[in-house]
């Protein structure tokens, strides 16, 4: 890796890490890990991978011209060694001192070396419950968000994810930001979220308060269908035509019954009446499901399906009214 010069935060990063592990009879002069902390602080949570090659680079520099036996910091969570990445994980059993460093903490559950996660997953409860709740809350969206394309994190280590997120304050932080956010991969965050069962409470009032209208699509879809699914792994291409080599992109995704059951007509109710059609799609598509079940009530919806403004709606309405026609002509 080159460092790039013309990066302001990555060349303070690396120069504020060698003057970290500057020898004894300079550390008047030298930098505090204070000042390492306040740096990384900066630094955004999407180029992890790139920030912790800069600080091995930094490490590999510092430790090679100095001769003291090595002491153990968070700096050593990404240490090119990882027999001293293992000893750091379990010797650091305090709260973070920045949000990167409980990132870089949660990604070492995809570390090339199984000591290595074993010991991360061992440490992080711990470690979470003392880092403040919005460091923990930032590091641990984008790690369950990255986590599918982890290709040697298990699903003992996505548990490890999944109790942080179970944690009370952790859990109603998270479900304010689903609820409240705008845009951004709200979605996608919800669908791996509902692994856990403890996130199952949460969805009625998701269904009805999120901002984003996926978000209360998938809401409504997993309490209708009475599980919930989500991505275990990385999307690929699958090859479906040879000759003209037309390709399938192929989600990998895994899914779980519900434990808590749900009123069916009254969510397609509810849903009918939600002010985006990506929502009330979906209750067209259960009520195409469940026409049998209440033909009256399923022809009311019918027929208000059959005038909505959203054409995929429109089009559900049309056939649920084709057939409850069917229906009531096999009756006669």
């Amino acid at each position: 890796m080159i460092l790039d010069i013309n990066n302001a935060l990555e060349n303070q990063l690396y120069h504020a890490v060698i003057a970290f592990y500057a020898p004894r009879e300079n550390w008047p002069a030298s930098t505090s890990f204070d000042d390492i902390a306040e740096i990384t602080q900066q630094l955004p949570l999407k180029k992890l991978q790139r920030w912790e090659r800069v600080i091995q680079m930094a490490l590999r520099r510092a430790l090679i011209v100095r001769n003291e036996a090595h002491f153990i910091s968070w700096l050593d969570v990404m240490h090119y060694d990882g027999y001293v990445r293992e000893r750091a994980l379990r010797a650091l059993q305090r709260g973070a001192p920045s949000r990167f460093f409980f990132a870089q903490m949660l990604r070492r559950l995809n570390d090339w070396a199984e000591p290595v996660r074993k010991a991360a997953r061992e440490s992080l409860l711990n470690v979470a419950s003392l880092t403040p709740s919005d460091w923990v809350i930032d590091s641990l969206i984008e790690a369950i968000l990255r986590f599918p394309s982890w290709g040697r994190a298990d699903d003992v280590d996505k548990q490890a994810l999944v109790t942080i997120s179970e944690l009370p304050e952790i859990q109603l932080a998270l479900k304010q930001q689903i609820i409240t956010g705008s845009s951004g991969p709200m979605p996608r965050l919800l669908m791996q979220l509902c692994c856990s069962a403890a996130w199952e409470a949460h969805l009625p009032v998701i269904a009805i308060d999120a901002i984003q209208p996926a978000v209360r699509a998938i809401a409504y879809r997993f309490m209708l269908e009475g599980y919930a699914s989500w991505y275990r792994g990385q999307a690929y291409w699958q090859l479906t035509d040879k000759k003209s080599g037309a390709r399938t992109l192929i989600g990998q995704t895994q899914k779980r019954q519900l434990t808590q059951s749900y009123p069916t007509w009254e969510l397609i109710f509810q849903a009918a009446q939600d002010r985006s059609g990506i929502v009330r799609r979906v209750s067209a598509e259960f009520l195409i499901k469940n026409l049998s079940d209440d033909v009256n009530q399923a022809r009311l919806l019918a027929e208000q399906f059959a005038s909505d403004k959203a054409q995929a709606v429109r089009f559900r309405g049309d056939f649920a009214l084709r057939k409850l026609n069917e229906l009531t002509n096999a009756a006669d």
